[in-house]
């Protein structure tokens, strides 16, 4: 026997009707501007919203996971850990998110270690993820109109954009910058 449901979120599928297209920060970064989400700092919340995707903040992860995005029945669950510094929070929404745009038709279920970040054993999906993530939050326009005209120092960057100091670094080697 079938059973027909109505969908309670329309909207939300229409929605991701159109994301097979996306494949890019610029272009998310795009569709938070025109559905009125602030994009500097990026309102990663807002963002994972609009794409239907729950967020759950928990404090039963070990301190050696950022956090995690899973397929379940009702929809996608981004699950960040609680007892995570803000930024790191907001890193790894923006990477789980990657993982939702980039890589939702390849795998169900993602897991953020945090000692993968820094680490070279990380696999080509994990790269992918923090390297949008970083381009999320840290626009390359945004970032090197800030470097120019408003400060150069890290950790003013880091609070402009609301990332961790490292976040920072790591952007700044991908766009040319060196640190002095």
């Amino acid at each position: 026997m079938a059973i027909i449901r109505r969908n309670k979120n329309k909207d939300a599928i229409l929605r991701r009707a159109h994301l097979g297209n996306i494949d890019n920060a610029e272009d998310i970064l795009n569709l938070a501007r025109q559905n009125g989400i602030k994009t500097t700092p990026l309102d990663v919340e807002s963002l994972m919203s609009l794409m239907d995707v729950k967020i759950i903040y928990s404090d039963n992860l070990s301190s050696d996971i950022s956090g995690n995005l899973k397929k379940t029945d009702s929809g996608w669950v981004c699950e960040v850990n609680k007892k995570h510094h803000p930024t790191r929070q907001r890193f790894t929404i923006a990477h789980e998110l990657a993982h939702y745009m980039l890589h939702r038709n390849e795998e169900s279920e993602f897991v953020d270690y945090t000692y993968f970040r820094a680490s070279d054993n990380v696999n080509k999906m994990e790269l992918e993820a923090n390297e949008f993530a970083g381009k999320l939050l840290m626009p390359e326009a945004d970032f090197r109109f800030f470097i120019k005209n408003v400060s150069q120092n890290v950790d003013n960057i880091a609070d402009h954009f609301g990332v961790s100091p490292l976040a920072v670094r790591i952007r700044a080697k991908q766009l040319g910058f060196r640190e002095e």
